[in-house]
C-alpha cells in the first residue's frame, strides 16, 4: 500500500489497525514505533519536541521513545537547526517580524541555541530581514483591501484604516516603534 498524505485510505487503516492493537492488549513492536515517526517526519518537518509530543500521544513506552528519536537524530531525519532555518525562511517570507518567529520556535520546543544557529544560517543564505519593509508590504496590503493608497486616506477613515494596520503589524510581530513609523509612512 503507497504512502499517503492526511484523510488518505492508508492513515484510516494505520489508525484501525492501531485500534486494534489497544482492544487485543497486544504490545506495540519497535518497528511500528519507527513506521510511524517515519512516516510523520515524512508529511511534516517536526523538531525533536513535537515528534516527541506525537510519539508520546500514541501511547508509546518512554525508552522507545527516545530510541527512535535518538536515531532519527543521528541519521540525520531529526534536526532543530535546520527545522528552524527552514521555519524563518516560511514565517519571515509570510511577512512576519523575526520576533514573532522566534517566540513561535520557542513555542515548538526549539532551544534558543538552534534558533540562533538557524537564523545565523537564514542570514548568511538571504542576508539580513527588512523588517520596514515587510512591514509596510502588509500595511500596503491593508490599504488595498480598503481600495486606497498611501496619502489619499479620507481624514474620515484615517483611524479605522489606522487601527487595521496597527493590529495587523501588531499580530506579525513588529515592534510599536515600527508600526508608529509605518502608520506616519501611510498617512
Amino acid at each position: 500500500m503507497p504512502y499517503r498524505f492526511r484523510g488518505s485510505t492508508f492513515s484510516k487503516a494505520y489508525l484501525k489497525r492501531d485500534k486494534m492493537y489497544r482492544k487485543r492488549g497486544e504490545a506495540k513492536t519497535k518497528a511500528d514505533i519507527d513506521e510511524c515517526a517515519a512516516r510523520k517526519l515524512s508529511q511534516k518537518a517536526m523538531c525533536v519536541k513535537e515528534l516527541r509530543d506525537y510519539l508520546t500521544k500514541r501511547e508509546y513506552e518512554k525508552e522507545e521513545i527516545d530510541r527512535v528519536i535518538s536515531s532519527m537524530v543521528e541519521f540525520g531525519y531529526l534536526n532543530d537547526a535546520r527545522f528552524a532555518l527552514e521555519f524563518l525562511i516560511y514565517d519571515i517570507g509570510r511577512g512576519r517580524s523575526r520576533k514573532k518567529a522566534f517566540y513561535d520556535l520557542k513555542q515548538k520546543g526549539v532551544s534558543d541555541q538552534d534558533i540562533e544557529a538557524g537564523y545565523n544560517d537564514y542570514i548568511e543564505e538571504f542576508g539580513e530581514p527588512d523588517e520596514h519593509e515587510s512591514a509596510y508590504s502588509e500595511a500596503l496590503k491593508v490599504l488595498r483591501a480598503a481600495d486606497m493608497e498611501p496619502g489619499s486616506i479620507p481624514k474620515e477613515n484615517l483611524q479605522k484604516i489606522e487601527g487595521r494596520i496597527a493590529r495587523r503589524l501588531f499580530t506579525r510581530g513588529f515592534s510599536q516603534s515600527l508600526i508608529y513609523e509605518i502608520l506616519s509612512e501611510i498617512r
